[in-house]
């Protein structure tokens, strides 16, 4: 079974995540004029680098999350999607999409990642731990 980000670390912040796309193109090279450019590969993984500030309770859980469960870092994980999960539903005019009750339907989305080249780098603040590291999502 493959491991989960642990329900008890808060999610990744939104202020400061980038997500790069992965090149699944070769380039072709033109005698003249601009490159060519064609699918090399179907599917592409993502990098993105983010930063999760926690206690330092918290910090012990990440520690033993990333040595213990991930094997130092190489195992796959899930892990929410920072970008999408937790937003709401729109329809074709960009209207929330509302429940029985009036609520806003909220997407539920996951990644499956892998810790990438970016390995956690950790700023000790006054009574926090603040960890940035890049993911590799898997398509």
């Amino acid at each position: 079974m493959i491991p989960e980000w642990p329900e008890d670390l808060p999610c990744p912040s939104r202020v400061g995540y980038s997500l790069s796309f992965g090149d699944g193109r070769i380039k072709k090279e033109a005698e003249g004029g601009p490159p060519g450019y064609r699918r090399r590969y179907s599917l592409t993984p993502k990098t993105a680098t983010m930063t999760v500030v926690m206690t330092r309770d918290q910090y012990a859980l990440f520690e033993a999350f990333f040595d213990e469960t991930l094997k130092a870092g190489s195992l796959p994980f899930t892990m929410v999607d920072v970008l999408k999960d937790g937003v709401p539903a729109l329809d074709e005019f960009d209207v929330p999409i509302l429940d029985g009750e009036g609520n806003p339907v909220l997407i539920a989305a996951t990644n499956l990642c892998l810790f990438g080249d970016g390995l956690p780098q950790v700023v000790a603040m006054s009574r926090r731990v603040k960890v940035t590291f890049s993911l590799v999502q898997m398509p």
